[in-house]
């Protein structure tokens, strides 16, 4: 705790220790603790840090080695508007992505393009890959068949800006 409250005081003293490398494995660990750690802790990713909070809230939810009760407070923090105003854009279309429950819109694909990083390409990817379909799955189908030409743009796009980065 009393490191928590020493990360509090130093990202209110100096802002740009928030993208601070070494701080991410005591935040992550304080996050999946005790409730009362978890609690600073989150209170922290969602305040404090500017972007850098959302970032390791993404991470958190994503991540299968959290607890359940972690994975859920971030998924919850990261639909709060307050949090989603810190975020990066390549933060929220890799969110976005990340919660689709079928094939994504056109428009959501044309954020990709434009504002995507390679978060975004995890839910991208599997969207231009052929699966089995059809009379006794003989046929080759691709998921998502009506978004499938923009898709491939938009991870073509999102790979020729991480490869120029």
């Amino acid at each position: 705790m009393a490191a928590l409250t020493t990360l509090k005081r130093l990202f209110e003293l100096a802002p740009t220790e928030a993208a601070n490398a070494e701080l991410r494995p005591l935040l992550l660990r304080a996050a999946n603790a005790t409730p009362d750690l978890a609690a600073v802790t989150f209170d922290l990713l969602a305040k404090r840090m500017g972007s850098h909070g959302p970032d390791l809230l993404y991470e958190i939810a994503i991540n299968p080695g959290m607890g359940k009760h972690p994975v859920e407070r971030a998924n919850t923090l990261l639909a709060e508007e307050g949090v989603r105003s810190l975020a990066s854009k390549a933060l929220l279309v890799a969110d976005d992505l990340r919660r689709m429950k079928r094939c994504p819109t056109k428009p959501l694909i044309d954020r990709a393009r434009q504002q995507g990083d390679v978060r975004a390409l995890h839910y991208l990817n599997p969207i231009k890959k052929p699966v089995k379909c059809g009379f006794l799955n003989l046929s080759r189908c691709t998921p998502c068949s009506s978004v499938y030409a923009e898709t491939v743009a938009a991870i073509q796009e999102i790979e020729l800006r991480r490869d120029g980065q």
